[in-house]
């Protein structure tokens, strides 16, 4: 149940979730306070934890010759 997910990762120190790609195959990402907060309370939660980063550069044109 998605409810109880989203419950056991904000018991476990998220600030707040969302639930993204739902179709077929989404997860929930989960907002913390710090890069080691993630990492800390991640170790609680029984689900796979993918790190990610913010990329703040965005979008780069490649150019191919």
């Amino acid at each position: 149940n998605i409810i109880e997910i989203e419950n056991c990762i904000n018991q476990n120190g998220a600030l707040a979730t969302k639930l993204l790609g739902a179709g077929g195959g989404g997860f929930i990402l989960g907002i913390f306070e710090s890069k080691s907060k993630a990492e800390e309370h991640s170790r609680r939660i029984p689900f796979l934890n993918l790190p990610i980063e913010i990329d703040l550069i965005g979008t780069r044109l490649t150019q191919i010759i």
